[in-house]
């Protein structure tokens, strides 16, 4: 693992199976898991082998929340994806102007500029990708493409970011306890 420390953060980049885990350093809650991307369990370097076998926790644990990935179809990215671990008291507020309740908790946030013929809608003509979490830390999506958000509506313990017709996925983790 690789281990990076500033006065606010501990950050671990895990590498087999990958994950990112980020603490608290500092006064603010030292130790206190702040952030977890989460892992797929799977010995990516076994994949392909024959004698891998298959674990059905796999299914129950990435049913609703993929761990870093592209999703190809002929050749071409066509998704990219990443998910994370929520906290049971969690809460996320963000991705723009929206017609529905300031908590994402439990919702399907889609991202994409279209036409809004009313606020009964989820369709917005402001969309920012960046949310805020009760825990202190912001994620902005650096991408121009269609986003979805499954912000714990498949499962309350995920937050999963999905990324059309892209090539990569580029985030920015922003903390700031106060």
């Amino acid at each position: 693992a690789i281990m990076i420390e500033t006065a606010s953060l501990h950050v671990r980049l895990q590498k087999q199976p990958w994950r990112i885990l980020v603490y608290a350093a500092g006064k603010v809650g030292p130790g206190k898991k702040i952030f977890s991307s989460r892992s797929s369990k799977i010995p990516a370097h076994r994949i392909a082998q024959t004698d891998v076998v298959w674990d059905p926790s796999w299914n129950f644990y990435l049913r609703y929340g993929y761990s870093l990935g592209v999703a190809r179809r002929d050749g071409e990215a066509s998704q990219v994806f990443d998910s994370f671990d929520l906290g049971y008291d969690e809460h996320i507020y963000g991705f723009g102007e929206r017609y529905l309740p300031l908590d994402k908790r439990g919702q399907l946030v889609q991202l994409w500029q279209q036409e809004v013929y009313s606020n009964t809608s989820s369709a917005a003509y402001k969309n920012i990708p960046f949310f805020v979490s009760s825990k202190g830390y912001g994620l902005f999506i650096n991408t121009s493409y269609p986003i979805t958000a499954r912000v714990g509506d498949l499962s309350s313990v995920a937050c999963s970011i999905i990324v059309d017709r892209c090539l990569a996925l580029d985030t920015y983790f922003i903390y700031g306890p106060t």
